[in-house]
């Protein structure tokens, strides 16, 4: 019979059998199982996490394969969490892993997420999905672990329940209205002022190629342009410090610090430095697209 803390033993250095042990019994939460998600899922489950619920309203295709840690040519057309969940288990097999399909920027299905869980880890790649999990964190008083990577980059910070929750970062944003401390989803003018706001971190932040910036700022896909290192890179990021949390061991990034690396550049950056790009792109914004390709190539 395989034995837990036999298979977790190279782990014990790094914070006890004790921590270990608190890992066997910690519920952890993973919203999205894309690029960020996936491998985040993944070192959730290698790490002997005992309890782990994770939820995506998409399938995997093709054009998954270059980031998405479960995206490969058998698991095409196959659920996230379908996939997800059984190459978990082969990792783990002391884990339980719930795992359901649903969207998230939908309030019952972000508090069906949460529910009674320890930490969320928020892979997800939209923002309306992403206020919505910061939202039902800070009603249930969860610390939100908050990885991403968009072209070259890497975000990484945790929201604790608070003053700094998710909302905070949007308090800047023209146009919107809140409600509980969040913008107001429902609102179609809000959700307009959301999208663009979050078009301008893309542009500000991704290091994208100026011809695919282009095309990103002309269609306004619902993917973005990305690889597997910065994925890998958040993610460890992300999952480090929701294990911080729940062994009680090192030091939390917590917000207001982020953590924004540009791999392209190779250049660790300060919020500062952040709201700085933010700041130029939104200057032209309304110039046209020309005008922030323009702009954003100073940071390529």
């Amino acid at each position: 019979m395989l034995d837990y803390m036999v298979a977790m033993e190279r782990q014990f250095g790094m914070w006890g059998c004790e921590g270990q042990e608190k890992l066997r019994n910690a519920k952890v939460a993973v919203g999205g199982i894309g690029g960020i998600g996936a491998i985040s899922a993944l070192m959730l489950a290698k790490s002997g996490i005992g309890y782990i619920r994770i939820c995506d309203r998409d399938a995997y295709g093709i054009e998954n394969i270059v980031e998405q840690a479960f995206a490969t040519y058998d698991t095409a057309g196959v659920e996230k969490v379908t996939a997800a969940s059984c190459e978990m288990k082969r990792h783990n097999q002391f884990a339980e892993i719930n795992a359901f399909t649903g969207d998230l920027s939908d309030e019952a299905v972000a508090m069906r997420l949460v529910e009674g869980i320890d930490v969320l880890v928020a892979g997800v790649d939209n923002a309306a999905a992403r206020l919505m999990l910061g939202k039902v964190c800070a009603k249930k008083n969860i610390p939100m672990v908050v990885a991403a990577n968009i072209g070259w980059s890497i975000l990484h910070t945790v929201y604790f329940p608070g003053e700094h929750h998710y909302g905070t970062i949007w308090r800047d944003v023209q146009g919107l209205t809140w409600n509980d401390g969040f913008p107001d989803l429902n609102d179609p003018a809000s959700q307009e002022a959301i999208q663009k706001e979050w078009n301008i971190w893309v542009a500000a932040l991704s290091s994208y190629e100026p011809d695919f910036l282009e095309k990103f700022l002309i269609e306004n896909p619902s993917y973005y342009w990305y690889s597997s290192p910065p994925a890998y890179f958040g993610a460890s990021m992300g999952v480090l410090d929701a294990l911080k949390i729940l062994v009680g061991r090192g030091q939390v990034y917590a917000f207001p610090k982020i953590f924004y690396f540009d791999m392209k550049l190779g250049k660790l950056m300060s919020w500062e430095d952040m709201a700085q790009r933010r700041a130029a792109i939104r200057e032209v914004w309304d110039k046209g697209i020309d005008e922030v390709v323009r702009v954003a190539k100073n940071w390529s």
